[in-house]
């Protein structure tokens, strides 16, 4: 949308200098009793939805931020 609009370069007009493959490393997330209740919310529109717009929402929330820090704050 970004190159559409004329807001960055085409692919054909970048150009790469230097090697790119000493920039790639192997990536993987290490995930914590948290992250599994948010990858099913994730992928379930109802548990979302329970998570984040249902009556339960807020009491949910104070549950899991006894165990663990908030979020971060503005």
């Amino acid at each position: 949308m970004a190159e559409k609009n004329g807001f960055m370069p085409g692919k054909d007009e970048i150009q790469i200098i230097g090697d790119t493959d000493a920039l790639k490393r192997k990536f993987t997330l290490k995930r914590n009793f948290w992250n599994y209740p948010a990858l099913v919310g994730f992928h379930s529109k109802h548990l979302t939805h329970l998570f984040y717009f249902s009556m339960w929402a807020k009491l949910l929330h104070d549950v899991m931020y006894t165990f663990r820090k908030g979020p971060i704050e503005s």
